[in-house]
């Protein structure tokens, strides 16, 4: 008997180049692997746990003596100190004071940075490669702070230097981990609060996407223009990052209590987001330039379709406006639609991780910290194995696929198929330009074999969808039924050579999510079929 679906595994995908790569299932099945991957730039994802994480961050500690258990390892200067499990920053601002790693880092690459600071007084520490440079971050309160940066220096300064005003501060831990910029996500969002024997990840594909906002974890910066609400970044909260860096917001007295850009953020078709987490309100409302959108924390209800609320663990929910709407970009707390915006006096939420970006749905957080910051597009492409793809003696076979749409408007194609290089022969499936449409086809010698590309779909929901390739019998499931079927004579004998998230050599990437591709080397039969794509998700 077939399984019902097969687990894209977390451990092996997480490999640069071995997207979805795995043993075989049988004898008959191939995953496709090496795929070539590209991204060439930081990506979140879900994990298993339900937190937001970078993609490629390496396990392997690169700093000696990070949490400072010894007085060892980091060379001190202008009267910097290491005591009781902490490096001390303090001066009169003379002298710049800092601890000094060598050779942590490699020219050109990309590193993650996450500290645990206390800053008693003054302007707070910086975090550079080197004397002279300042790629990571500056933390200005107490508490912990990640960074990325690339390094054009080879060592780790933590210091602080103000032209004569005095600091004090303390480092109570520090990690410094490479990332590698073209690892697949195998991501957990459609998972969150399930099991984890029920959980089945998927590949994560999205193509690029820019965060507008320049402080999106900080509503204390100045970037925000605030109108009748206290922001407290002192008692922070965990994030759906897992990291303790959430701020209250708390409504005062006044006719609007928001928090909104200082400079209108540029763009006529904008989707932008926020993860919240009550406190004691009634009601959280994103206002654009078409009027309020609400959020309900008592009946976890909506004011209108186009905003969307998607629950993250430990009370965490992001909620995402879609167009239409201009560069009138706020939100804040609110009571009702009836008070135009109104909060309640005294009430709370705690507010993370904002976005506004052009596509017109939501993607993976994109976390900034003075500036823009942009993720690539994602591309798969050219796995090609030999012996897996039907040969000449073999006419026969079954391409299956078990994915998900980021959204239900795409406006362009976005395809994964089995090829030989060129659209004359290709059999796959994915989504229309059409919006809410499946698009599935198989190909020979630029005639159409078998095809149904008006398929409509729920976004909401994975699809699974088998194509049965054989002379005189060809047939489409989709979901457990049979959409399509025909006696066409044409023999593939040899014509399929790889396999991409794409249409062969054109501009149609795959984004969404996907589960599960397998290519059969025979014809499976009508209740091998069904049970192949019965879609219980």
């Amino acid at each position: 008997m077939l399984k019902d679906y097969f687990e894209v595994p977390n451990k092996p995908a997480i490999k640069s180049g071995n997207v979805l790569s795995c043993d075989f299932t049988d004898h008959e099945t191939f995953i496709p692997q090496p795929l070539d991957f590209t991204r060439n730039t930081l990506a979140t994802y879900v994990d298993c746990n339900g937190l937001i994480k970078v993609s490629g961050v390496s396990d392997t500690e690169l700093v000696t003596n990070g949490d400072f258990a010894t007085d060892s390892n980091w060379s001190k200067f202008g009267g910097a100190t290491i005591s009781e499990g902490k490096g001390n920053i303090i001066g009169d601002g003379s002298l710049f004071t800092n601890l000094t790693q060598a050779n942590v880092f490699i020219v050109g690459k990309t590193y993650e940075i996450t500290v645990d600071v206390t800053i008693n007084s003054g302007l707070g520490l910086k975090f550079q490669d080197g004397i002279t440079n300042a790629n990571f971050g500056h933390a200005t309160v107490s508490g912990v702070y990640t960074f990325y940066g690339v390094a054009n220096n080879t060592s780790f300064v933590i210091g602080r230097r103000t032209g004569g005003t005095p600091f004090n501060s303390s480092v109570n831990n520090v990690s410094v981990k490479e990332v590698d910029l073209n690892v697949p996500r195998i991501d957990y969002l459609t998972e969150i609060g399930k099991a984890k024997e029920l959980q089945k990840p998927s590949l994560l594909l999205e193509p690029q996407s820019t965060n507008l906002v320049l402080f999106s974890e900080d509503f204390s910066n100045s970037s925000w223009e605030n109108i009748s609400l206290t922001v407290d970044n002192v008692n922070l909260v965990t994030s759906p990052d897992g990291t303790k860096n959430a701020q209250k917001i708390t409504a005062e007295a006044g006719n609007f209590r928001l928090i909104r850009p200082a400079v209108n953020i540029p763009g006529t078709s904008l989707t932008f987001s926020i993860f919240v987490k009550n406190v004691n309100a009634d009601n959280f409302y994103l206002r654009t330039s078409v009027g309020f959108s609400y959020y309900n924390f008592a009946t976890k209800t909506v004011s209108n379709p186009n905003l969307t609320a998607t629950e993250f663990g430990n009370g965490w929910i992001r909620l995402s406006v879609r167009p239409p709407h201009n560069a009138y970009k706020q939100f804040g707390i609110g009571t009702n639609e009836s008070t135009g915006g109104q909060s309640e006096i005294g009430n709370s939420v705690y507010v993370w991780g904002m976005q506004v970006e052009s596509p017109s749905y939501t993607t993976s957080y994109i976390p900034t910290s003075g500036s823009t910051v942009t993720r690539n597009g994602e591309t798969c492409i050219n796995a090609g194995q030999l012996g897996v793809f039907p040969t000449i003696a073999e006419p026969d076979g079954t391409f299956y696929g078990e994915f998900k749409g980021l959204t239900d408007v795409y406006g362009q194609y976005s395809l994964m198929t089995i090829n030989d290089n060129s659209s004359d022969n290709l059999i796959g499936f994915g989504f229309n330009n059409v919006g809410n449409r499946l698009w599935i086809r198989c190909k020979k010698s630029n005639a159409t074999v078998i095809d149904d590309i008006n398929q409509t779909y729920d976004v909401d929901k994975f699809q699974k969808v088998a194509i049965k390739f054989s002379p005189g019998s060809n047939s489409i499931y989709l979901n457990g039924n049979q959409i399509k079927s025909n006696t066409s004579n044409q023999a593939f004998n040899g014509d399929i050579n790889q396999f991409d998230f794409n249409f062969h050599t054109t501009l149609h990437y795959f984004y969404g999510r996907v589960r599960e591709i397998k290519l059969f080397r025979r014809a499976l039969t009508d209740t091998e079929l069904t049970e192949l794509t019965n879609n219980i998700v």
